[in-house]
């Protein structure tokens, strides 16, 4: 009996893995198994267009994946969360990146866009985006990307259609995230379907050019890497000639006859600390309080490094004595993971001084979606030194 349970439910696991192929990946695994499952693409007449769906259950693994990672917090994971769905409106709407690569000798035109694409159900009634970005309604040559928002659908059964590519009045994008039925019901429908309107108010996005702030932020970021490229090619170029020189020979100690007697009684013992106690040393020393000889930039951009790496402890200490008595340090620790800046930190950032007051913007990349965000310092002189006040 023992042996036909274990056996049954062996096969029973082995149908479910083969029915669910995501289970038991790991979350980026999982992420990009169900970003294949929602994107699709199609040619046109001198035009490749791909249209990627941010389902609901994409969440939670992307969030884990991306929490791991950059080694987030629990706090710092909940806001990345809520900054991530926010962003893509996830739960209120159902978005759409969409992208046209548009390499013909004359311009794609989509205008209004808001007549030429449209989410079609399963019963073949047909939804009209609720926002868009402008750059849709504008020619369309090269590669143009940006979001859609159509109203949120309870249920997944849906496809994009698209008009205006060529070859064909309509072309429909169907996503392998519906089942194959509610699939080939959505398209068995939609030719009967084609002429169906209804009022729909479409708002338009602010359109997602990059900013004076976002560029000088982009430029930084590339310099810092051609920075790092060079100093890691000459660091290489050092190595291997100092490999190739001849390593002098240390001197040799006299040998001390077999027969002379060495007192080590004065000798004191050398204590030889653990990998773990000199790495802790180095914390402490790293994490000290800020020196009343650094200016106001040193001390911020200690701080920020600390913000990094998610040492609030270290952080906490370069707060003002005033600061202090307002925040614990569990207190202060939760406020900093709600502003969600570690991440954007950790890409690049750029620091405006407005008297003593540091305004630090950074760019936070969330899939094809870029963020600004923004954090106010204010850097305060109390106890002999620059502090920050929180």
């Amino acid at each position: 009996m023992k042996r036909r349970c274990t056996l049954f439910c062996l096969v029973f696991w082995g149908v479910f893995c083969l029915v669910s192929p995501s289970w038991g990946l790991e979350p980026l695994a999982r992420a990009t198994d169900i970003l294949e499952k929602w994107t699709v693409f199609h040619w046109g007449r001198d035009c490749l267009v791909w249209i990627v769906h941010y389902p609901e259950e994409l969440v939670e693994p992307w969030v884990d994946a991306e929490s791991t990672r950059a080694a987030l917090s629990p706090g710092e994971r909940d806001a990345y969360k809520k900054a991530f769905m926010e962003q893509l409106r996830i739960g209120e709407s159902e978005p759409f990146l969409i992208t046209f690569y548009s390499f013909g000798a004359r311009s794609l035109s989509l205008s209004p866009f808001s007549e030429n694409v449209s989410l079609v159900l399963r019963d073949g009634s047909r939804v009209k985006p609720t926002s868009y970005e402008r750059k849709f309604d504008e020619p369309i040559s090269g590669v143009v990307q940006g979001l859609v928002f159509f109203p949120y659908q309870n249920a997944s059964s849906f496809s994009v259609a698209i008009k205006g590519l060529g070859i064909e009045d309509e072309k429909m994008f169907n996503f392998a995230g519906a089942s194959s039925n509610d699939r080939q019901q959505e398209v068995a429908t939609v030719p009967g379907q084609s002429n169906r309107k209804k009022d729909q108010i479409v708002l338009d996005l602010p359109p997602i050019e990059e900013s004076s702030k976002e560029k000088e932020v982009l430029e930084r970021e590339k310099t810092k890497a051609k920075r790092a490229e060079k100093q890691e090619n000459e660091s290489a170029f050092v190595e291997a000639s100092e490999a190739e020189m001849p390593v002098p020979l240390p001197p040799v100690a006299p040998a001390v006859p077999p027969t002379a007697k060495v007192d080590l009684s004065g000798l004191k013992p050398i204590s030889v600390p653990e990998k773990g106690d000199e790495r802790e040393e180095s914390q402490k020393a790293t994490a000290s309080t800020p020196s009343d000889k650094e200016s106001r930039e040193e001390v911020l951009e200690r701080f920020l490094s600390y913000w990094k790496r998610g040492d609030y402890d270290a952080m906490y200490t370069f707060l003002s004595p005033s600061s202090k008595k307002l925040w614990g340090q569990k207190a202060f620790q939760k406020d900093v993971e709600k502003a969600n800046m570690r991440v954007p930190l950790n890409e690049s950032y750029v620091v405006e001084w407005e008297g003593n007051r540091a305004r630090v913007s950074a760019v936070q990349k969330m899939l094809f979606v870029r963020t600004l965000r923004k954090v106010t310092i204010k850097m305060v002189e109390e106890d002999h030194g620059w502090h920050v006040q929180w």
